[in-house]
């Protein structure tokens, strides 16, 4: 069953992770149309700081979704080598995500919002995150990864899951730190390394 299911699945990675260059290589046709979002989301403000303590900080967070995915699983399955195999897959799915994440950035170095828009960028805060690159999210690909592991270990909690990657991922332009495409790939390809 283990090896069926790596047949399956690694070709759907290895498109999605194509596709995911592909889509970074074509940015300079999209900037436009990602400078028009980008302005539509970050002109609203950067919000109170209790907003970027809560959603940001990226440690936090996927401390955060593993305590969700293990008592969640704890919660739905009840036995402990159950909980114990969860945990196991969210800090498995953390490490492709990253995995993933450095694979793309082999092959497309995006500049930051702040780099390519100078001054029209409103910073939360005045944080900076030009020593990173934008393309994809990394930021979206784990907390996405970890989230779509908790959720399938907790079923009941999905909803609320997807609520709090959609608050990060909003919050990922809000803050100035990414562009909308960097965020959305980085929701999809953290949502399919998850799976």
């Amino acid at each position: 069953g283990r090896l069926a299911v790596l047949r399956e699945w690694s070709p759907r990675l290895a498109g999605m992770l194509a596709a995911t260059i592909a889509i970074g290589l074509a940015l300079p046709a999209l900037q436009p149309l990602d400078n028009g979002l980008f302005h539509a989301i970050n002109g609203l403000g950067d919000g109170p700081e209790w907003l970027y303590q809560a959603l940001d900080p990226h440690a936090r967070n996927y401390i955060l979704l593993f305590g969700v995915a293990v008592l969640g699983s704890a919660a739905v399955l009840r036995r402990p080598r159950y909980v114990i195999g969860a945990a196991i897959a969210v800090v498995l799915a953390g490490y492709l995500a990253g995995a993933a994440l450095e694979l793309v950035k082999l092959f497309i170095e995006r500049a930051r919002p702040e780099e390519v828009l100078g001054a029209e960028v409103q910073l939360s805060h005045a944080r900076s995150w030009s020593h990173i690159a934008s393309f994809p999210s990394g930021h979206m690909i784990v907390t996405v990864a970890l989230a779509t592991v908790a959720a399938a270990m907790a079923p009941k909690l999905r909803r609320p899951l997807i609520a709090y990657v959609v608050a990060v991922g909003f919050t990922r332009v809000l803050f100035g730190a990414h562009f909308p495409l960097d965020v959305v790939v980085g929701a999809v390809l953290g949502y399919e390394v998850g799976l």
